[in-house]
């Protein structure tokens, strides 16, 4: 059973990280440390013990094994590396570092000392990914169409601070590549991109054209503004896949797929699915890949380095 220490308190921790914690029958109690959040949040919580509004002390007052990073962009890197520091198991949000470089760096820290190190990107453990499997389980899948944009955030999120980690290729990239993984189970062999900036240097929004072997490709839009769509389409031979709500979902929504084959349509019905509570169990529980979730991590810090020298 296992004991966790929160650093940092971000929105989606409070959303969706710890709902799914309280109900991971494998995490027995949790311990949080922020500097900015009401501590009322946290003590509804049943399993919430400590709070902390200092990372050192709660590093060394915590008997937590695993440690979950969800403070800035900017700032993953540097406590990922200090909770590394004092033998701790980590897990990050998304985007767990801003360059190879750093995610290279964390990565043979945690390896030094037989520690865990894992990306929190989730989505495609949600049980509509399984159904796609199906869908396409005769057929190779040879183009994606992919969207998720929204409108622009407040302007004090640090998502709209350069200085802060922000943009949405620093914030969204995970998606990009995970996406392309999962269905062609590898990395791209040539990247195109387009992308707004604002006058403070901010990433708000960009298009890509990923190239895959076999003559695969993606094709995507991602950003903060537009109006909200979440979506994708995956094209074989014979079957058109459309998806909504992709790359988010609530753990209570019922979703539906939309198949196109053979000049027929219809719809494939899923139920709710918690992809954090999956994500969770599987570490507890130690049947997580984990070498396969370190070179998603490496590569996602690549994909997303990539996507801005790019741009320079």
């Amino acid at each position: 059973m296992t004991h966790v220490l929160v650093l940092g308190a971000s929105d989606i921790f409070v959303r969706r990280v710890l709902p799914a914690l309280e109900k991971c029958d494998g995490c027995t109690s949790i311990d949080v440390a922020s500097r900015t959040k009401n501590t009322k949040i946290f003590k509804k919580a049943k399993k919430v013990c400590q709070i902390f509004n200092d990372y050192n002390h709660a590093l060394v007052s915590s008997k937590a094994t695993w440690v979950y990073v969800s403070n800035r962009n900017i700032d993953h890197f540097l406590t990922a590396l200090l909770a590394i520091e004092k033998g701790k198991n980590i897990i990050i949000d998304k985007p767990a570092a801003l360059n190879f470089s750093e995610a290279r760096i964390l990565v043979r820290a945690a390896s030094k000392r037989y520690l865990r190190i894992v990306e929190a990107s989730v989505f495609t453990l949600h049980s509509q990914f399984n159904l796609l499997k199906g869908l396409f389980r005769k057929q190779k899948v040879s183009r994606i169409v992919s969207i998720f944009s929204f409108p622009l955030l407040n302007q004090k999120n640090f998502r709209n601070k350069h200085d802060r980690g922000g943009g949405s290729i620093n914030d969204l990239g995970a998606y990009v590549f995970g996406l392309g993984r999962f269905v062609w189970g590898g990395e791209p062999t040539k990247i195109e991109v387009l992308a707004d900036v604002s006058t403070d240097k901010v990433i708000q929004s960009f298009s890509v054209i990923l190239e895959y072997e076999d003559n695969c490709r993606l094709i995507g839009h991602f950003g903060f503004d537009t109006c909200y769509m979440n979506k994708a389409i995956m094209f074989g031979d014979r079957t058109c896949v459309e998806l909504e709500r992709v790359f988010t979902t609530t753990n209570e929504l019922e979703n539906t797929i939309t198949v196109r084959e053979n000049g027929k349509t219809s719809e494939v019905k899923v139920g709710a699915s918690d992809p954090f509570e999956i994500f969770f169990a599987a570490i507890f529980n130690d049947t997580l890949d984990f070498e396969n979730e370190i070179k998603s991590f490496l590569n996602n810090a690549n994909g997303i380095e990539m996507l801005k020298t790019k741009l320079e």
